[in-house]
């Protein structure tokens, strides 16, 4: 858990999460709406693929309101097997 005493962050903020994984069918709306589901002004998923395509990195911003959502979201992503990574 985050120690919110010790916070680097200034809420509210822009926030972009990266998020890794196979690229697979629905995998990018997926990730887009556990984000959303925390963050309603969550902006589109920004992809890239990996240089051999089977993974693929997505970029999401939003407006961070504090480290509880963070938290949320980050708790939420983890719990999905199909991310590989989250940054």
């Amino acid at each position: 858990m985050i120690d919110s005493t010790k916070s680097l962050l200034e809420f509210p903020c822009a926030y972009t999460i990266k998020v890794l994984g196979r690229d697979a069918p629905g995998f990018v709306d997926l990730v887009a709406n556990i984000v959303a589901e925390h963050a309603a002004d969550s902006g589109e998923a920004d992809c890239r693929p990996s240089s051999n395509g089977r993974f693929v990195a997505i970029n999401i911003t939003f407006t961070a309101q504090s480290l509880p959502q963070l938290e949320s979201i980050h708790l939420d992503l983890n719990a999905c097997d199909r991310v590989t990574l989250i940054l």
